[in-house]
């Protein structure tokens, strides 16, 4: 997990060297952008189920002993990864909130920070909450011109943003369909109490 938060943490290279050039670096953008595979679905599924059976209070302790003792914005994004990824809905909400606040402060990175709000979310089952942060990261991503110095770690987060984001789409229509199943039962319910008082009373 801390090396997971230690990839975004960095200044990014400048797109030619990170890219081999614009040309390159607009076939990033594209693949960065592009739907998901089945595969890459099934691998992310896989990494977010991996992420939540976890439990790793040993490192959330060490970040936030980090953290206190030298606030820099690589201790806090450290600290706010851990408490996103913790099991208590009171740490993640904290890690929102923290990652709320580098985004203000931080707005070359602030996509960055906003993915890990919307996974927040996302585990906490707030899923159409979860969808509207990642618009905003994949939205920027958009906007991303092929020669953009800044590129390398937006595109890097935009495809995780792409693949969590049909995972909230997917648990959306889940729900719905839950909900449409539940109201036509209870339908179904009282259709067969109207008809079992009418039968009732033609027997009077």
């Amino acid at each position: 997990a801390a090396s997971g938060a230690s990839t975004f943490v960095r200044s990014a290279q400048p797109a030619e060297r990170a890219y081999g050039g614009p040309s390159m670096a607009s076939d990033a953008k594209r693949r960065a952008l592009a739907p998901p595979t089945e595969d890459e679905r099934r691998a992310f599924r896989e990494q977010l189920e991996l992420e939540a059976s976890a439990r790793n209070d040993a490192a959330l302790f060490q970040a936030q002993v980090a953290y206190h003792k030298n606030k820099t914005v690589e201790t806090r994004f450290a600290y706010a990864y851990q408490l996103v990824h913790s099991a208590a809905p009171a740490d993640r909400a904290n890690g929102a909130w923290h990652m709320t606040e580098l985004a203000r402060v931080n707005e070359s990175n602030a996509a960055v920070y906003v993915y890990y709000t919307a996974l927040a979310s996302y585990r906490d089952g707030n899923y159409n909450d979860a969808r509207i942060a990642l618009d905003r990261v994949l939205a920027d991503a958009a906007r991303v011109s092929s020669d953009d110095d800044d590129q390398s770690a937006l595109l890097e987060v935009a495809r995780r943003a792409q693949l969590l984001r049909d995972e909230c789409v997917a648990a959306l229509r889940r729900q719905g369909a839950v909900g449409a199943a539940v109201i036509g039962g209870a339908a179904v319910a009282l259709l067969a109490g109207a008809i079992g008082v009418g039968v009732a009373l033609s027997r009077r």
